[in-house]
């Protein structure tokens, strides 16, 4: 017979929805600070599939593709169970934006962005807590998590997922299935095996530490940070569901999606000059090596670099805000080997 499932003290009983506070701890002042979370148990015995969103809190579109699958879902027709944290950074949330002011808020790579303090720890600050929390119990139930992110604050782009390749193979293959089952017609893989040039620390985000727990997860970008976009939280919420079919959670086949482009590894592209940087490119585009990608304009208007690409590759985000410092990136991209 199946037993009911136990998040924290949220319980719900076999065909069940239940929403709760996962308790995190509490601030100086007694405000207490909770994970909200949805929990749809399956009559049936199967695996556990986490949806998690708003590890940012300016990713509004995660969180919407969430909330709706916690509100149409329905526990009767799952196999196993769907656990959702639909706000994993409330404190961030709260304040609309990014990082919350324990992070800093001074944009990408910050010592205390929750997104790179996994593991986390309870004698740490807010944030680390957070992240603490929500991984033990990710660690106890789930047989794979989904991870809603948006692109970056300023950046162009389409929905695509970023998933880490392993020297465990057999983890590696199973992440690639899942993230290919999405429905993302770009995978970016990192390599955790060789050197990276990313634009921040990937070793304490959530999914490196799921995998090393053995189980499968991927970040899946799904719109425009601080913005609500119907089409991509349709998609994000579809995508999700896609990975509950292909564990039978949910009945149904998985799509295909055989035209998806895997990129090997990723790449950015900075300009030297200080500017107005316009993108003659889109996202998600082949480009040949030596085609202009962005260029940079001074306070006159004459065109003072040329940014061009380095080799063949496909542009995965483009700034949509110009004004750039020299060194700063103008686009991200990757190559598929």
């Amino acid at each position: 017979m199946k037993k009911p499932l136990q998040i924290g003290t949220v319980a719900a009983a076999c065909g069940e929805r239940v929403k709760g506070k996962l308790f995190v701890g509490e601030f100086s002042t007694g405000t207490e600070v909770y994970l909200p979370v949805v929990i749809l148990n399956g009559a049936q015995d199967g695996p556990v599939i986490w949806v998690n969103a708003c590890v940012h809190g300016n990713e509004l579109n995660g969180t919407l593709a969430a909330q709706k699958l916690a509100r149409e879902l329905d526990p009767r027709d799952i196999r196993g169970a769907v656990v959702i944290t639909p706000i994993s950074n409330p404190l961030a949330y709260r304040e609309k934006k990014r990082l919350s002011f324990l992070e800093g808020n001074y944009g990408m790579g910050e010592n205390c962005n929750m997104g790179e303090v996994f593991p986390g720890r309870m004698d740490g600050c807010m944030t680390e807590k957070l992240a603490f929390v929500l991984l033990e119990e990710i660690k106890k139930v789930a047989a794979a998590v989904v991870d809603f992110h948006c692109w970056g604050y300023g950046q162009e782009s389409k929905p695509y997922t970023v998933i880490k390749k392993y020297p465990d193979e057999k983890i590696s293959r199973e992440i690639f299935a899942i993230a290919k089952a999405f429905g993302s017609k770009m995978i970016c893989t990192l390599d955790l095996t060789r050197k990276l040039d990313e634009p921040s620390p990937v070793d304490r985000q959530m999914d490196v530490l799921c995998a090393e727990a053995g189980i499968p997860s991927f970040m899946a970008e799904t719109g425009h940070s601080e913005r609500a976009e119907p089409e991509y939280i349709d998609f994000a919420a579809q995508g999700a569901i896609n990975v509950m079919k292909y564990y039978g959670v949910l009945e149904g086949e998985v799509p295909a999606n055989d035209d998806a482009i895997e990129l090997k590894s990723r790449y950015v592209i900075r300009c030297k000059h200080d500017g107005l940087a316009i993108a003659q490119v889109g996202p998600h585009e082949f480009v040949k090596k030596g085609t202009v990608l962005s260029l940079v304009y001074n306070a006159y208007g004459d065109v003072v670099e040329e940014v061009r690409a380095p080799f063949d590759l496909y542009t995965v985000s483009l700034p949509y805000m110009p004004n750039v410092n020299g060194g700063e990136r103008v686009a991200f991209v990757g190559i598929a080997e």
